[in-house]
């Protein structure tokens, strides 16, 4: 809930509902749908996204950044509650009926470095406080420079962006 608290206070014009989709009105229907570090945490992934596409207006989007590449599970996902780690292709294989792909990329080049020394070296269950700022501070900062320059090809985090079609938005 904490996200949908920083993009209400940064974008108040925005309609903003954190929450499940069962707290969500069958008829409601959105222009964007947002999944940030959701599916890898949900047994039906592929479900999850059926029902969301199911809330889109015509032309809406469904965008969904999940954790990457499956060597990287490490003992830290297992510890926060997560099934599986992603890639592309198989993000394709979720696109919901009525939906296709927009865009796809991957973001965080040099965290992939900094996940797979945590999944080889250190195994850590859960990163520290310092961790945490270095990623922040450091991996960050230097990803959103790197991440261009690879185009988005590479990363520890895959984006995939789905647009509802017009011919079925209504059903």
């Amino acid at each position: 809930m904490a996200q949908a608290d920083h993009i209400r206070a940064h974008y108040p014009d925005l309609n903003v509902i954190g929450g499940t989709l069962e707290a969500i009105d069958r008829s409601e229907r959105f222009t964007t749908i947002l999944y940030i570090d959701v599916l890898e945490h949900l047994e039906d992934d592929a479900g999850e996204v059926m029902r969301a596409a199911a809330h889109l207006r015509a032309g809406g989007n469904l965008i969904v950044v999940v954790p990457a590449h499956q060597f990287l599970f490490s003992a830290f996902d297992s510890a926060i509650g997560h099934y599986r780690r992603y890639n592309l292709r198989t993000l394709a294989k979720l696109t919901p009926l009525g939906c296709v792909i927009r865009k796809r990329m991957m973001l965080d080049g040099v965290g992939f470095f900094a996940s797979l020394a945590n999944r080889l070296l250190l195994s850590r269950a859960m990163p520290g406080a310092a961790q945490i700022a270095f990623w922040d501070n450091v991996l960050v900062p230097m990803s959103r420079l790197l991440d261009p320059v690879t185009l988005h090809r590479f990363g520890k985090t895959a984006v995939t962006v789905w647009s509802r079609t017009e011919s079925q938005a209504s059903s």
